[in-house]
């Protein structure tokens, strides 16, 4: 069966860059959303494995996002990672006391972010 991930970005860009390497990978199929409101809307009606959410955001940062997702019992349990530009301790201690799985920092090569992503889908913390 295949997994169900969530991304969350407002960023094009970095959409086109994440959803190239998503594509590659097997056994995983994706929704997206733009913004955190549309996240949330989606998640009304559906529950994905695991969910991959960028930290700022117009309107709704990434913070407010995970908040909101976590607030949900039924969404209580679903991994989340976050995700930014920069990625501080301040930022992560945060995330983490909110319910973020993990955090990490974009990075700016495919092979990084492949690695990134099959800890993601796979809950793998080596």
């Amino acid at each position: 069966m295949k997994k169900h991930l969530l991304l969350i970005d407002d960023d094009i860009d970095e959409y086109n860059f994440i959803v190239r390497i998503l594509q590659e990978l097997p056994a995983l199929r994706f929704s997206y959303a733009c913004s955190g409101r549309k996240a949330l809307d989606f998640l009304a009606g559906n529950t994905p494995d695991v969910i991959l959410l960028d930290m700022n955001m117009p309107a709704m940062d990434g913070l407010e996002c995970l908040g909101k997702i976590k607030q949900k019992n039924e969404l209580e349990s679903v991994p989340v990672y976050m995700y930014s530009n920069c990625n501080t301790g301040k930022f992560l201690e945060v995330a983490k006391n909110i319910g973020a799985t993990d955090c990490f920092k974009k990075p700016s090569d495919t092979a990084a972010l492949r690695k990134i992503l099959v800890k993601v889908l796979h809950g793998d913390d080596n």
